[in-house]
């Protein structure tokens, strides 16, 4: 059996050792557009923390994952297109023929207008990005952030200490606003600020130049001067591929319980899936797939369950859990020397959490009180 693999992140390559393990002796073949040594994505946001360099956080290079789970891998190839029809992929090396096609083709930031290409402004979503951002962290550096979603707080809370200045702008009226109760984000601005941070919530960025030693920003009507800046604005699933080979395609590729897109021969999962319409860019649910997928492309008959999935965000100085399904628009909050608790209910169910600093304790105890999100049957 031949199986393609698109894409060589963290869900391409579960889905490989997920074969292996099993005693699997396809023919597998790993595509991708960037490098693919074996690291943890989630890490490049606290990498100044944890004291590693990029080169520390590969954990063993694409010679070694060859070796390792018998494989071909295709770096800095890209596919540019899926014939269905033929079984086969187009790609910039070639044609190659599948039996069995996995899409881990992730997610990017979307493209901005407003947001220079240049050699002072920086997108981080891969490990290549991040050998080109790690040496802008310095002493005498400026840095400033776009966004303070998760990914743009836990960046800024991992480079201030090493920075002369990190400031974090934000256009909703605190941080994370669009997931966290304004009682979390208040008390995670305060953090940031104690951590050195300058957090701009409630600003308007009107205009932003690359003027060659510096980047020019208008926030607020007032200009603003850095060495660095960094794009935190998000993510959204690489689906064109998909949708050009008419899959069926939402926020997500869309994929049914058993990690199959409308092409019972073509599977996808991670952060460019969307599983029985859930779409979640963390690592449980990756998980999750990639161990039923693997079982799948081989004959098996898994389901993908998905049980509720508490996510840590990357701040020590002020730790913070959170889980529910969808973001709740309703939150009970208490606060009190230990922390902040946070809970969402519908009618008598919980569906979801928010836990702060010595209320984490508790996390599981919630986790066990809410109902599966992708139950088996």
């Amino acid at each position: 059996m031949r199986i393609i693999i698109l894409g060589a992140g963290l869900a391409g390559q579960l889905v490989v050792k997920a074969l292996r393990e099993n005693a699997s002796e396809a023919e597998i073949q790993i595509f991708s557009a960037h490098s693919a040594g074996f690291y943890s994505k989630p890490s490049l946001s606290n990498l100044f923390t944890q004291g590693k360099s990029p080169e520390q956080l590969v954990m063993k290079d694409e010679s070694a994952l060859m070796s390792a789970y018998n494989c071909d891998i295709h770096t800095n190839t890209h596919v540019l297109s899926i014939d269905r029809n033929q079984k086969a992929i187009h790609t910039t090396k070639g044609l190659f023929e599948y039996d069995k096609l996995v899409l881990a083709l992730g997610a990017e930031p979307p493209k901005m207008q407003w947001l220079p290409e240049s050699a002072n402004v920086f997108r981080v979503n891969h490990i290549d990005d991040y050998h080109k951002f790690y040496p802008r962290v310095h002493n005498n550096a400026h840095i400033v952030i776009i966004g303070g979603g998760l990914i743009g707080v836990e960046f800024a809370h991992d480079i201030a200490p090493f920075c002369h200045q990190v400031t974090l702008i934000e256009k909703m009226p605190g941080l994370m606003a669009a997931m966290l109760p304004k009682e979390v984000g208040s008390a995670l601005e305060d953090a940031l600020t104690q951590r050195g941070v300058r957090v701009m919530t409630g600003s308007d960025l009107s205009q932003i130049n690359d003027q060659g030693g510096h980047v020019s920003l208008v926030v607020d009507g007032k200009q603003l001067i850095a060495d660095t800046v960094l794009a935190a604005i998000g993510l959204r699933p690489n689906t064109q591929l998909a949708q050009d080979a008419g899959l069926a395609v939402n926020l997500g590729i869309q994929v049914n319980q058993l990690g199959q897109t409308t092409d019972p021969d073509i599977y996808a999962l991670g952060d460019c899936a969307e599983v029985c319409g859930i779409v979640k860019f963390y690592v449980a649910p990756l998980r999750a797939c990639s161990a039923v997928v693997a079982q799948n492309l081989v004959g098996g008959h898994q389901k993908i369950v998905y049980d509720p999935m508490p996510v840590m965000l990357k701040t020590p100085s002020y730790p913070i859990c959170f889980c529910y399904l969808t973001a709740p628009k309703t939150w009970e909050v208490t606060v009190d020397a230990e922390g902040i608790k946070a809970l969402a209910h519908e009618g008598d169910s919980l569906v979801g959490y928010v836990l702060t600093d010595k209320k984490l304790a508790d996390r599981l105890r919630y986790k066990k009180a809410m109902a599966s999100w992708l139950p088996a049957e």
